[in-house]
């Protein structure tokens, strides 16, 4: 049993945690940006997934753009435990219609956290069409990010879409895609010079790192260089082989 010591100080605990909450809350609905922007950080430092209802509404129509993505951000970390095929819908709105880049980029981020090692996006038409549209945002971070959403979602549309991004003018873009594309299993000429491209322009072959993991499911480092090589190889094989059947080895 809990003396009354520690019975008094649960209950000391909680009041000071209801009133902070409180407290935050209010701050939410303040007319100053600066009191709403550091209320959204706080409620990710509380986990308050109470106030996910609101925090929705604030990335709609809250007037502030920073405002409005650091919302996303939050919405992207607290909302796994709620309806997430709702929430999905409304960052999917905002990633595609709202008229800031930093806002619809961190709508894009947010649909990721939330909808990674799930078929939720995959699942939903609309959604898929969403992100489809995102393809061709002129931010490259939404561009990034669409594509990373479109990854498992199996169509000769998406397939399509995704290889028109090979054409990118961002490179850090094109190697996102070239990712994709390896990964849904794409082994074509097409994508095999898009590879040697971005191994001609690549902007730094020694200090840029990708992550990816190995046999034994550890992560590891790689310089882009590296693994550019890695996919050339792989590439390069599969490329040959398909093409000639008959080929052993």
């Amino acid at each position: 049993m809990q003396s009354a010591r520690e019975q008094a100080m649960r209950q000391s605990e909680t009041e000071y945690r209801d009133a902070l909450l409180a407290d935050i809350r209010q701050r939410l609905k303040s007319n100053s940006e600066v009191e709403r922007l550091g209320a959204v950080q706080a409620t990710i430092l509380v986990e308050d997934i109470a106030v996910i209802p609101l925090l929705l509404q604030m990335l709609r129509e809250d007037p502030c753009p920073q405002v409005r993505a650091t919302t996303a951000l939050a919405i992207g970390i607290l909302a796994k435990s709620v309806d997430r095929q709702a929430v999905l819908s409304h960052l999917a709105e905002v990633m595609c219609t709202d008229p800031y880049d930093q806002v619809r980029a961190m709508a894009a981020g947010a649909m990721r956290l939330l909808s990674m090692g799930t078929r939720l996006i995959a699942d939903n038409p609309a959604l898929v069409e969403a992100c489809l549209k995102a393809l061709r945002d002129p931010h490259p971070q939404v561009v990034m990010a669409a594509t990373r959403l479109l990854e498992e979602v199996q169509s000769d549309e998406v397939d399509r879409a995704l290889q028109q991004v090979l054409t990118h003018p961002n490179w850090w873009v094109r190697f996102g895609v070239v990712d994709v594309l390896v990964a849904r299993g794409c082994r074509t000429e097409t994508l095999q010079e898009a590879v040697l491209r971005l191994f001609q322009e690549c902007p730094s072959r020694s200090s840029p790192l990708v992550f990816d993991d190995n046999e034994e499911g550890n992560i590891i480092a790689k310089t882009v260089e590296e693994y550019l090589n890695e996919l050339s190889a792989l590439l390069a094989n599969q490329v040959e082989t398909s093409a000639d059947p008959n080929r052993v080895g």
